[in-house]
């Protein structure tokens, strides 16, 4: 079984990768060739071909040459034009989407639904073109799997810091026990989810195609947190008490949070539900939020982020 993993060497793809091997693919990652392979467990009996992620022809030459059973598309940069490329030879074609897709949840747990327009002209053309596909897909049409993590963490990746950023210079100050201003009242839920789990969410889907074709599937962790408890679990991690100052929502979001990305993580909740991936793949996450933030931040330790 021919597997191939788009944007493999990425903070997913350094998971799922091994996690593939370990499950009998034979495994080949298609990358720009910019970023230096992993090291995690398989690594080693992976396959590496670079390639130009353009949805031209000699992209979709190399898609064709290599004559995938599956397709694992963690960049999605031209979901169409690569579709098309291996519909008559893949069985099975999983894509990384977003929560943020999903548009400002009016639930928690969120399901697998649209709410409204998703975050961001990008995020809403690639929801779009992801639905497009899977309308397409519908029939005889090669079997489409969507996949939305939530705020990935975990090594390999900074985690979401207490601006609604992922700031090296920030997560130095929550070390270093800095106050954290936060609007009153704020109780917005977050989700940090290892992508060790957000791949194990691909694997699954890769193993029960049946289960999985046409489906969207959450990933995330088994619950949520608040913002103030974020900013707690960052202190016990560092081993210091980091104190809230709290402040208008005004000057939160006209100072500290100023950019529509940042504002995002605070005005709207992140708590994706999951029922949908462990009934019909049998997810279960392996990392509690403090768990995976702790891996984290052991990451930024081992690179001296901070």
């Amino acid at each position: 079984m021919r597997a191939t993993v788009i944007g493999g060497t990425g903070h997913i793809g350094r998971f799922l990768v091994g996690q593939l091997i370990e499950d009998g693919w034979t495994v080949t990652v298609v990358s720009s060739g910019r970023a230096p392979l992993p090291r995690e467990r398989g690594w080693e009996r992976a396959h590496h071909a670079v390639g130009r992620y353009d949805g031209g022809p000699e992209w979709r030459r190399l898609m064709a040459e290599l004559k995938p059973d599956l397709v694992v598309d963690i960049i999605q940069r031209d979901l169409a034009a690569t579709y098309d490329a291996v519909a008559g030879v893949a069985r099975h074609y999983i894509v990384c989407g977003s929560v943020w897709m999903l548009g400002a949840a009016t639930m928690v747990p969120t399901p697998e639904r649209i709410f409204g327009e998703a975050f961001g002209a990008s995020y809403q053309r690639r929801r779009e073109i992801i639905l497009e596909t899977f309308a397409r897909a519908k029939g005889a049409g090669l079997p489409l799997t969507a996949v939305f993590p939530p705020n990935i963490c975990g090594p390999g990746k900074i985690p979401l810091d207490t601006v609604g950023g992922r700031s090296a210079e920030v997560h130095r100050g929550l070390a270093a026990g800095r106050p954290v201003p936060l609007p009153e009242g704020m109780l917005t839920l977050i989700s940090p989810c290892d992508a060790s789990d957000v791949a194990q969410v691909f694997r699954l889907a890769a193993r029960r195609p049946e289960a999985a074709a046409g489906e969207i599937f959450n990933a995330g962790p088994a619950y949520a947190v608040t913002m103030p408890r974020l900013v707690e679990i960052f202190g016990e991690i560092h081993g210091v008490r980091i104190p809230i100052e709290w402040i208008s929502a005004e000057r939160f979001y006209g100072e500290v949070a100023s950019t529509a990305g940042q504002a995002f993580h605070f005005r709207h909740h992140m708590c994706p539900d999951t029922r949908k991936a462990a009934e019909r793949l049998g997810y279960r996450p392996q990392f509690t939020c403090e768990e995976t933030l702790r891996r984290a931040v052991d990451w930024m330790k081992a690179q001296r982020l901070i």
